[in-house]
């Protein structure tokens, strides 16, 4: 591939080998764009970055070796002028809000067909925001706070409260996952993981474990459905 050809130059920023290889072959449908180079972690896309110079880069915030939003963060503040586009397995809203806050110009799904990654590739690529129809839909429900119960912006607000690692941590309990799994994931120890899980209660306002894991169920299973949550607590948070 000679990348002189291509108007776009694209830094792709994905742990998994045979997902940078399917966006690959989805970008090659189009002329305009090119994958420059290739990272799998923190060092690496800051290596990359640094030495390349993007046009444009392309990144999953599920990494292991590091926080994902706190990459685009430095991305981003390593050249304003270069457009982000986060390509996720995390569907929910609160991850789509704090990158565009990290800097971020757009928000996909790793599920979204490969010609609306194309769509959004180029429309990012232009500096023009870019969101998919789901992210959107749920942004709208927030704001509005349209989802039945009238309580949606009060009860939305206290996910606001968690940091990037809790979010992460409390989105893994609603998959299922234990405490020993998700240290292994996030290359964090057992003791800092047990120390996540009280901080995301005591912001919660949940009394124990188990109402932690069902407000985490809730929340992957339809991130709306959070507002209807009902934590045993009478009165208003």
């Amino acid at each position: 591939m000679n990348h002189q050809e291509r108007s776009c130059r694209i830094l792709l920023i994905d742990e998994h080998p045979v997902v940078r290889e399917g966006i690959k072959a989805i970008l090659k449908q189009d002329s305009t764009m090119g994958v420059c180079g290739e990272a799998d972690g923190l060092r690496s896309s800051l290596s990359q970055w640094d030495e390349l110079k993007p046009d444009m880069a392309l990144v999953e915030i599920a990494l292991r070796d590091a926080d994902g939003l706190d990459l685009v963060r430095r991305l981003h503040a390593r050249d304003q002028r270069v457009p982000i586009l986060v390509v996720s397995g995390h569907e929910e809203r609160l991850f789509a809000e704090r990158a565009l806050s990290a800097g971020a110009r757009g928000y996909i799904s790793k599920r979204a067909a490969p010609r609306e990654l194309l769509q959004a590739v180029n429309a990012v690529s232009r500096n023009t925001i870019y969101l998919s129809e789901e992210i959107k839909n749920q942004m709208l429900t927030r704001v509005t706070g349209r989802n039945g119960t009238g309580q949606g912006p009060e009860r939305q607000s206290r996910l606001n409260r968690l940091s990037d690692r809790e979010l992460e941590v409390f989105r893994l309990l609603g998959q299922g996952r234990t405490t020993n799994e998700i240290a292994t994931l996030l290359r964090l120890s057992r003791k800092t993981v047990e120390t996540h899980r009280l901080h995301i209660r005591d912001k919660l306002s949940l009394t124990d474990g188990n109402k932690l894991i069902q407000a985490a169920t809730h929340f992957v299973m339809d991130e709306s459905r959070f507002d209807q949550f009902e934590d045993g607590r009478s009165e208003t948070i």
